[in-house]
C-alpha cells in the first residue's frame, strides 16, 4: 500500500473511524466503479459493486498485509464482486426460466390430459405405468 493507504488503513483498524473509512472510499471510488463498469456494463450494478467492494474492505481491513497494495486489493475485491453478482443473475434467469416454462405445461390443462398428449410416443410399456 502506498503510504497514504497504509496510515488510513491502520488508523481505520485502531479506531474504527468512520471518517477515516469516508476518505479511504472517497479516495478509490472512482477507481472501483470504473474497473466495475469495465466488466458489467451496467452503470447501477456496478455502483452496487462498488458498495459491497467496500463493505468487503471494512471488514477484511484487519487482515491486509503492509505489503499489499490497497488499489490491487480493490481491484480483485471488484472482479470477484462482478463475477459474484453474475452468477447471481445467471442462476436468478434460470429460476425464472424454469418457471415461465412451469407455468406454460400447467397452462396445458390437466397432468392427466399431458399424458395423453405424451403417451402415444412412449413405448408401449408406459401405458402399464399410467393405467390405459
Amino acid at each position: 500500500m502506498n503510504m497514504d493507504d497504509t496510515a488510513l488503513i491502520k488508523r481505520f483498524v485502531r479506531d474504527s473511524s468512520t471518517e477515516v473509512f469516508r476518505e479511504l472510499v472517497e479516495l478509490h471510488t472512482n477507481f472501483v466503479c470504473s474497473c466495475a463498469m469495465q466488466r458489467l456494463h451496467d452503470a447501477h450494478v456496478a455502483q452496487y459493486v462498488t458498495q459491497s467492494v467496500f463493505l468487503t474492505l471494512a471488514l477484511k481491513a484487519k487482515e491486509l498485509h503492509t505489503e499489499t497494495t490497497l488499489p490491487g486489493w480493490l481491484y480483485r475485491a471488484t472482479q470477484y464482486s462482478c463475477a459474484m453478482y453474475q452468477r447471481g443473475e445467471q442462476r436468478r434467469k434460470e429460476r425464472e426460466r424454469i418457471s415461465i416454462d412451469e407455468h406454460q405445461f400447467n397452462q396445458t390443462g390437466s397432468s392427466m390430459a399431458a399424458w395423453e398428449e405424451i403417451l402415444p410416443y412412449l413405448a408401449g410399456g408406459a401405458r402399464l405405468l399410467v393405467g390405459l
